[in-house]
């Protein structure tokens, strides 16, 4: 479950990519990631690591490619990627504590993005990412406090039955829709849809488990490198026919990023 739920969000993730690409937004990832050999000496001409001090410098060196000049370009290559996908859950955690401590990290970044010529998209996309788990520490944290307002007689926010039922359903139709597409792009049984849905929150109180420790290790200074074991994955074949665009496939039996 934890390999499939995976390559569903590599899936999904590469999709994303090429809609971003439209708006100028495409980042940078750990895999595949190519840089102009000019850029890389300019940066270092200037004194500028064009790989950030941070947890998630692939994100970052996105940022500051975009940041150093608004014509610069980052594109989104469609071709096959085979990376290794964690098998445990432990190291599954860990690895998205990294992960959300570095895009806690790129919170500086804010105020030069703003300030920054760039295109109100690019401005707008990177600040979701970089606010992401800060918006998830606000979700946390009013989940934590629930019992509290029950005590003290607090509602908290109150919504209609209609908003609230708009709100489930359509999370569920965008989820629907990917596993679909997913299966489809795949060639597998429709068998697989009812697992990837069911499966689905069960990946996603895995990611959310991750978070305590990333808040945990960002407010005390912890920045501890974990990196997944590789396994020998020279047996492995990649598929004959050719990789269609976005394909990412998870396929080995452990983890690297």
């Amino acid at each position: 479950m934890l390999l499939f739920q995976q390559d569903l969000e590599a899936f999904i993730t590469g999709h994303i990519q090429r809609y971003r690409v439209r708006g100028g937004t495409a980042s940078l990832t750990g895999n595949g990631q190519c840089m102009r050999v000019s850029y890389v000496a300019q940066q270092l001409d200037a004194g500028t690591d064009p790989w950030p001090e941070v947890l998630l410098e692939d994100f970052a060196s996105a940022v500051e490619i975009r940041l150093h000049s608004p014509e610069h370009r980052i594109a989104y290559l469609p071709t096959h990627i085979s990376q290794q996908g964690m098998v445990e859950l432990s190291g599954f955690i860990r690895q998205r504590v990294r992960w959300t401590q570095g895009a806690m990290e790129c919170l500086p970044y804010l105020r030069r993005l703003w300030r920054t010529r760039a295109s109100w998209i690019t401005r707008l996309d990177f600040s979701y990412f970089i606010l992401g788990p800060w918006l998830n520490l606000l979700l946390i944290i009013s989940f934590a406090s629930q019992g509290l307002r029950r005590v003290f007689g607090g509602q908290g926010l109150t919504i209609t039955p209609e908003v609230g039922l708009l709100l489930t359903v359509l999370p569920l139709i965008m989820q629907l829709n990917w596993v679909l597409r997913y299966i489809r792009e795949r060639r597998l049984p429709l068998r697989y849809l009812p697992f990837a849905m069911v499966s689905l929150p069960v990946y996603s109180f895995a990611l959310l488990s991750s978070l305590p420790k990333a808040y945990f290790n960002h407010f005390t200074g912890r920045r501890g490198w974990y990196k997944s074991v590789r396994h020998d994955d020279a047996t492995l074949e990649l598929p004959e026919r050719h990789a269609e665009p976005a394909r990412s496939n998870v396929t080995a039996p452990a983890a690297s990023d």
